[in-house]
């Protein structure tokens, strides 16, 4: 069990232990004993009015000036009343007052309409308990849910989606990010294999790579030396044809010419394939905004803050750009040294939105700016760093088949890489 899970326990633990008490609040709140009304001052008030009647009631009858109630007559007429009693059956519902007769020698000669204040202030209070207990018990089942959520999140969801992002991205053909580790999630282990898969990619395309270079380079130079002997073989035929008088072998030196032609013909289609073979990488085009490469940028880069670019509608392949940015960003990382930052940069052309990513390390000797861009070339700080020098090369590639451009330069101190991305 990881330290997170321990804590999410007692987390849970302590919110459990809280609804229990907050539910038990709720329950002797709802249980306690129902406030009656005080019979006993009431009934005093009705007898006071009984033996006052024949007399008249005045405010001596009744020496309580603290108390709510009325005294009114069987003819509707309100005889007595203070504190702001009711008057009428309906209004003594609905403040829910006491209703008692007054009767004098056996006859009702009127009602008592009596409001015990401290019979509602005890059920206002009942009332308030209840409330603050339910409150409670929907807090305490809100932190409850939102926990659990959060425990979702950090130890499935969160994984989960950085899996699925890394699968997308090895999809893509983007083998030099690693898939960070987590072993407090429910794929530590998981994603320890998954980040093995991704070395031992990485590893084959190398292996592919220079295989294919090796091809290149073998085809190119049997090319090369198919072409010298097989040109001296057309020219000694074309020479002994010229002064070739038989038939026969006047047609057989013109098969040699013929078939050198088809075999140089061969080579050069064979060359021509071999060079073909370097360009795997498809692009598509798709016209997109400003913002969306922005937040390819934000993606690619996720340590700094990108700012928002000028509104604009470029044509470029998102996938692609993808690329170009993350080796533009692991280069960064790799040779600019530990804690280097990274800065983006926007400018708005006629025809090309700019986008500039400059880093704060040393950058390359100046010499060295001019052939950065070809295939296998790295720089003299690349030295005890791995890589085949195809990054910024490819990054290169993409750009201008998109139809944009790559440029570096040095900032004195930094390192600059400038995109130019067309226009749609």
């Amino acid at each position: 069990m990881t330290a997170s899970d321990s804590r999410f326990r007692l987390l849970w633990a302590a919110l459990v232990v809280l609804l229990v008490a907050a539910g038990a609040l709720l329950w002797s709140a709802q249980h306690q004993p129902w406030p009656t009304p005080d019979v006993v001052t009431a009934n005093d008030l009705r007898e006071r009015a009984a033996d006052a009647w024949d007399t008249g009631l005045d405010d001596e009858t009744f020496a309580e000036p603290e108390l709510r109630f009325s005294v009114v007559a069987s003819s509707g007429e309100t005889v007595h009343e203070q504190g702001g009693a009711p008057a009428t059956p309906i209004e003594a519902a609905t403040q829910g007052a006491l209703v008692l007769p007054i009767d004098v020698d056996g006859v009702q000669v009127a009602t008592l309409y009596f409001v015990d204040d401290a019979q509602h202030a005890a059920l206002a209070e009942r009332d308030a308990r209840v409330l603050r207990a339910g409150y409670a018990v929907v807090v305490i089942m809100a932190v409850g849910v939102g926990s659990v959520l959060a425990w979702v999140e950090l130890r499935y969801l969160r994984p989960f989606r950085r899996m699925r992002r890394f699968a997308q991205d090895v999809a893509g053909g983007d083998l030099e990010a690693p898939l960070m580790m987590d072993r407090a999630n429910a794929f530590g282990a998981f994603t320890e294999s998954f980040d093995l898969m991704r070395v031992e990619l990485a590893a084959s395309r190398r292996r592919e790579a220079e295989g294919k270079e090796a091809r290149s380079v073998l085809v190119a130079q049997l090319n090369h030396d198919l072409r010298t002997p097989v040109a001296t073989i057309a020219a000694n035929a074309e020479v002994l044809r010229i002064s070739e008088q038989d038939p026969r072998r006047g047609a057989r030196l013109d098969t040699i010419v013929a078939k050198t032609e088809q075999i140089r013909e061969l080579a050069e289609e064979l060359s021509q394939a071999s060079r073909l073979e370097q360009a795997v990488l498809e692009v598509h085009l798709q016209e997109c905004s400003s913002h969306e490469v922005a937040a390819v940028v934000a993606r690619s880069a996720e340590r700094i803050e990108v700012p928002s670019p000028p509104d604009a509608l470029v044509s470029v392949d998102l996938r692609r750009m993808r690329q170009v940015l993350d080796n533009i960003v692991s280069n960064a990382a790799k040779y600019a040294g530990e804690g280097a930052t990274l800065h983006a940069t926007w400018s708005l052309g006629p025809e090309t939105l700019r986008l500039g990513l400059a880093d704060s390390g040393g950058g390359v000797p100046e010499e060295e700016l001019a052939t950065l861009l070809g295939r296998g070339v790295r720089g003299s700080n690349a030295l005890g760093h791995p890589g085949e020098g195809l990054g910024l090369f490819t990054s290169a590639q993409l750009m201008e088949r998109m139809g944009g451009s790559l440029a570096v330069a040095n900032l004195h101190p930094g390192f600059l890489v400038d995109l130019e991305i067309p226009m749609a």
